[in-house]
């Protein structure tokens, strides 16, 4: 669906904006743990926000790694590409141009790891960027209560205080508007395991 042209009937649209899509399958449980393993063995840094005012890890405490497409990982990259052309273009319809890595993310429970509520992109109109973040994704590469506690996914609805909780499981894919406020809540044990694509394309207008 084409969404070009003022309606007076808005109501018969509302499936223009999602809050968010959940698919499960995309990689088999062989091939998740394949991508873990990989991770595993990259070398981490600290996901601290670089210019942040709370840079003491009050706003985000994680490690990070980053892949990149290479005859190692194209794999990975077309079947991910695949579910996002699929995905937008059933349910958000938004300008997309793609992205260049992906993020692996780990929150270590015995550091209290996590990412308070945050956007993954501004509106980009004050930025001097040609593209912005307008597709967010999400995988758990290991088991929620079993290899941690806590880490709970949470999204904040528009104009509601209460965040709604995604349920993750190994697996998952989470696609959401990267301008939708969400959040990774404490990890309380154990170590959380996780990829996030941030998709780009031209500015909203």
């Amino acid at each position: 669906m084409i969404y070009k042209k003022i309606q007076n009937t808005p109501h018969e649209r509302v499936n223009i904006l999602h809050e968010s899509l959940r698919w499960d399958g995309i990689f088999t449980d062989e091939e998740v743990d394949k991508i873990a393993n990989y991770c595993n063995a990259l070398e981490k840094q600290s996901g601290q926000i670089s210019g942040d005012a709370l840079i003491n890890g009050e706003m985000r405490k994680s490690n990070v790694a980053f892949i990149r497409p290479d005859a190692n990982t194209a794999w990975i990259f077309n079947k991910i590409n695949n579910a996002i052309e699929i995905v937008n273009d059933r349910f958000f319809n938004f300008d997309l141009n793609g992205y260049s890595a992906i993020q692996y993310s780990e929150y270590h429970g015995d550091e209290g790891g996590k990412y308070e509520f945050h956007m993954d992109t501004s509106t980009g109109y004050e930025n001097k960027e040609p593209e912005m973040r307008k597709l967010s994704l999400v995988m758990m590469l290991n088991k929620p209560g079993e290899d941690f506690e806590g880490g709970e996914f949470q999204i904040n609805k528009a104009q509601e205080s209460k965040p709604d909780n995604i349920e993750m499981i190994k697996g998952r894919m989470i696609f959401f508007p990267s301008f939708f406020i969400h959040r990774v809540a404490p990890v309380t044990k154990g170590v959380r395991r996780s990829l996030v694509i941030w998709v780009t394309g031209p500015k909203f207008r």
